[in-house]
């Protein structure tokens, strides 16, 4: 399953087809997502992986209850019989649905159910929308029991290949793409806004949160939103001004972050048995300077 020999399965390699992703908007928890191998054929041996896209609700409809995995298991005997068709080794990215497609349960944890107005992010649907207070410890511990028994059932499956990372996603499966602060309340002509985050903020969201939640996202948008101030730095000063200005907020606000995922990764490989990797930098330094 390895070719690493750290227990995690090969990197991602070739092309992907992503699926359909129309169903995320419908806020239905029953809705039924469709699993076709179309595109395999129209394309033949151009993809190594298609996306299975399931949805929380449709794995576990009752807390701490089992998985219903019959649809990705559908999806692996279909993979498999295309693979053996063709001579190909196509094989399955397995991406879970949270945010308006949890289970009602989970969307009751902690309080009830937020409701998101305005225009949705994955298309022009205006429909209200519910989600569940993601970032706290009982949802989280939740969506982490349910990751462990995929892990469990699957990692051992050569089919299924690896996993999107979806925790934390609210707008989309995508945990760096937020709400809205001016989503359109209707069609246009129409101009009336609302803020999509105030309303996730009114159930207790807040920084610190998403912070918890999606410390990659943070540092990332740390940095993307130097893009309105480098325009300014790079007329006033020079270039140079302006990347020495983005160095300097990437260290200070950026890294810190960064720095705190990897330690945190590092916690959970090595809480799982894993042999800590050797840190270059300190191996670096115990060199003798005629090795450098």
């Amino acid at each position: 399953m390895s070719s690493s020999g750290d227990g995690d399965k090969p990197a991602q390699s070739g092309l992907v087809d992503m699926g359909d992703i129309g169903f995320y908007n419908s806020n239905n928890p029953d809705v039924l997502i469709t699993f076709t191998i179309a595109d395999l054929a129209n394309y033949p041996g151009s993809f190594s992986e298609i996306v299975l896209n399931v949805t929380w609700a449709q794995l576990q409809s009752a807390a701490d209850g089992p998985l219903e995995t019959a649809f990705i298991d559908n999806a692996i005997s279909a993979i498999n019989a295309y693979n053996a068709a063709n001579g190909t080794n196509v094989g399955i990215k397995l991406r879970v649905w949270g945010g308006y497609v949890a289970p009602d349960w989970a969307k009751n944890i902690d309080g009830p159910p937020i409701t998101i107005t305005g225009q949705h992010t994955v298309d022009q649907n205006f429909t209200p929308q519910t989600i569940g207070r993601f970032w706290t410890a009982d949802y989280i511990a939740a969506w982490t029991s349910l990751q462990n028994q995929l892990a469990a059932t699957y990692d051992n499956n050569p089919v299924i290949r690896g996993i999107s990372q979806t925790a934390g996603a609210s707008a989309t499966d995508e945990p760096f793409i937020p709400l809205k602060g001016d989503a359109l309340l209707a069609p246009p002509p129409s101009t009336a806004t609302v803020n999509q985050v105030a309303e996730l903020q009114a159930g207790g969201y807040n920084d610190a949160a998403r912070l918890h939640d999606e410390p990659l996202s943070c540092a990332i948008n740390r940095v993307s939103h130097l893009n309105e101030q480098l325009p300014t730095l790079a007329r006033d000063r020079d270039d140079a001004a302006a990347t020495r200005h983005t160095c300097r907020h990437f260290r200070r606000h950026s890294l810190p972050i960064l720095r705190s995922i990897g330690a945190g990764v590092r916690r959970r490989r090595e809480s799982a048995g894993a042999k800590p990797r050797r840190d270059r930098r300190r191996r670096a330094k115990s060199r003798p300077e005629a090795a450098r």
